[in-house]
Formats: C-alpha cells, sequence, structure tokens
C-alpha cells in the first residue's frame, strides 16, 4: 500500500516542491531527503507510516520549512544551484 501511494504522489510531491523552492534540483533533492527520512529509514515499530497524501505533504512541509535539513541552502553555498 505504502509502494503505491508513493508512486501514484510521486509526480506531485515532485511539483510541489519545486514550486516552493524555485529549482528543480532543490525540490528534488526535499522529496529524496523526506523519503529518506520517513519512509526508507528504519523507524521504530509505534511510528507510523504515511498512509494517504496529506501524510506525504506533511511530511514534504516539515522537510521545506525546517532549517536544520538545509539541504538546499548547501547545494547553494556549493555553488551547485543557480
Amino acid at each position: 500500500m505504502l509502494y503505491e501511494l508513493i508512486t501514484k504522489e510521486l509526480p506531485y510531491l515532485r511539483r510541489y516542491a519545486r514550486a516552493m523552492t524555485g529549482d528543480q534540483v532543490a525540490g528534488d533533492i526535499c522529496v529524496e531527503t523526506m523519503l529518506q527520512e520517513h519512509v526508507l529509514k528504519p523507524q521504530p515499530a509505534d511510528a507510523p507510516l504515511p498512509e494517504n497524501r496529506i501524510d506525504l505533504f506533511k511530511l514534504l512541509d516539515a522537510i521545506l520549512a525546517d532549517p536544520a535539513l538545509s539541504v538546499v541552502r548547501y547545494f547553494e553555498a556549493d555553488g551547485c544551484l543557480t
């Protein structure tokens, strides 16, 4: 079920992240970070996995809004993003 949800929503997550960051690479990095941190990374047994698109977008919003996860700033400082 999670696989189907991510497969279905991935294009929309990418589009949203690109709109929020203003850059294709930065948006994709944010989506990748969200998937790595909240879906692929082993979680405690009681940690809920995303069950619907709202849950996925909430997780992505947390990545976009969190200055500690400044993946975009890292790449901007390195000159990878224009």
